[in-house]
């Protein structure tokens, strides 16, 4: 009666339940991974504290003792193993849903500060994007001199070009003017692709 997306191939599900066991108890554990990088698989040693899904994945948010100064993000069909380890676990107090993944469209956080990003869309769109907006910033649509507008305060990112490419000719980025250069870019080598 319900059917909710899903990937019935994706392979990071077995995680979800080890990596929630290890949050709850504050267990640090010990991943072995492959990123889409790397030739070969590596281990690192994790403390995990949150599981978020994005465009059917799943990821887990932590800390990395090999790199401290910043939060660790994995994606769960990367992970090869994982196993509990003997280690100090070392506790957030991050916000993550009000604080850390607010300023931002997916799971990639860029360095920066948030800049308010201008978008001309068609009209066909606006019923669209009045009921599901892009992001919890979004202001308008909005009926202007120049057509309807939308703005969103956030960290440009991946995830953010990639759900803004995803609405092809309907929308235009207004401002700022180095973030619309970046996607008039990439429009323009698509288009090269077709000739």
């Amino acid at each position: 009666m319900i059917l909710f997306d899903s990937n019935v191939d994706y392979t990071g599900l077995k995680f979800i339940t080890p990596l929630f066991h290890a949050i709850v108890n504050q267990q640090v554990v010990n991943i072995t991974y492959q990123d889409f990088k790397s030739e070969k698989s590596y281990a690192f040693e994790f403390h995990p504290y949150i599981i978020k899904q994005y465009n059917q994945r799943w990821f887990s948010f932590g800390y990395n003792p090999e790199k401290p100064d910043q939060i660790w993000n994995i994606a769960l069909d990367r992970i090869l193993g994982i196993k509990n380890v003997n280690s100090k676990y070392i506790p957030t107090d991050i916000d993550w849903e009000n604080d850390y993944f607010f300023d931002f469209v997916g799971v990639s956080k860029n360095d920066g500060d948030p800049v308010e990003i201008k978008i001309e869309i068609d009209e066909a769109q606006v019923p669209y994007i009045r009921t599901k907006p892009l992001h919890g910033t979004q202001k308008g649509p909005n009926l202007t001199k120049d057509g309807w507008i939308i703005s969103i305060r956030v960290i440009p990112n991946y995830e953010l070009k990639k759900l803004l490419l995803s609405f092809g000719d309907s929308i235009k980025i207004l401002s700022p003017d180095s973030f619309k250069a970046e996607m008039k870019d990439i429009y323009a080598k698509a288009l090269i692709k077709y000739d």
